[in-house]
């Protein structure tokens, strides 16, 4: 540390930096920078989720009062979670799971199927660690997810 004069004549004490202190103010940085980064990333994730959550609940109600194929609103709810699907998981993410199990979505069932998977893998983005049956790990590898 070294000391200055100021223009009211009290002394201020400026920081070097240098050697250690510098190396660990950098870290610092740079780990704030990254649990930002992640914690936005994690945002992203929940917002998904939510949005998927309510489409889900929309076909579940469809589904209660015996509708069997799907209607306008449900396909809008459909389209506007993949749309964000695409933005937080990436268009290649979404696409491989469209080719897999969103191929017809004229019924509730299948848009309900739709959904779940993409809101399967949004949950093995959002927590990493959680644990899967075997078989998700092959239809995730199938898919080139994992």
């Amino acid at each position: 540390m070294r000391a200055r004069q100021t223009h009211g004549g009290a002394t201020a004490v400026a920081p070097v930096r240098s050697g250690l202190i510098a190396s660990a103010s950098a870290d610092i940085a740079t780990a704030v920078a990254r649990y930002a980064s992640a914690a936005a990333a994690r945002g992203r994730l929940a917002r998904l989720v939510a949005e998927i959550d309510s489409a889900i609940a929309a076909c579940e109600a469809a589904h209660l009062e015996g509708l069997r194929h799907a209607p306008r609103s449900l396909g809008q709810d459909g389209d506007r979670a993949r749309d964000l699907a695409r933005s937080v998981l990436g268009v290649a993410v979404v696409d491989r799971i469209e080719d897999r199990e969103c191929r017809d979505t004229s019924r509730v069932s299948d848009v309900m199927e739709c959904l779940w998977a993409l809101q399967d893998v949004a949950l093995d983005h959002m927590y990493p660690g959680r644990r899967r049956l075997s078989h998700d790990d092959e239809v995730h590898e199938a898919m080139g997810l994992l």
